[in-house]
């Protein structure tokens, strides 16, 4: 994570000043999520699908976040995603908020932004009472 770092300062910089520089923006805009640019902006697809990998640093939430519409190549392609504070996202879409509780290896899905969202476990879609809703 710290290359972005590095390319910005072009120098090297220590692991404390990468930590310096992520505390700071965690203080600036809160917890960070990687989005699908196809979920940001006036003409935004809703947030359908939501991955929680390990943080990378104290201000990454560690959420992945897409439209579920993204091809395999757009979603190959780093330049397709940007980070954006997530309470940012919530302030979008209420039902985001499910986000903040949320560990880390959770999956989350749902078919169209107004029905509730689902967890995938293993190869299953299931919704908060744990009842298979879809096999994949």
């Amino acid at each position: 994570m710290k290359s972005w770092i590095t390319r910005l300062f072009r120098r090297r910089v220590s692991d404390e000043e990468a930590a310096a520089i992520h505390q700071r923006q965690l203080a600036q805009h809160g917890l960070l999520v990687v989005c699908s640019k196809l979920c940001i902006g006036p003409s935004r697809l809703p947030v359908r699908h939501a991955t929680r990998e390990e943080s990378k640093n104290v201000a990454d939430s560690g959420w992945i976040v897409a439209s579920g519409t993204e091809s395999e190549s757009y979603a190959n392609d780093p330049r397709n995603y940007a980070m954006v504070p997530l309470h940012m996202m919530v302030e979008t879409d209420p039902t985001l908020k499910i986000l903040y509780e949320q560990p880390v290896g959770t999956e989350l899905t749902r078919k169209h932004a107004n029905e509730p969202w689902r967890w995938i476990v293993g190869n299953k879609v299931v919704d908060q009472d744990g009842h298979v809703f879809a096999e994949l």
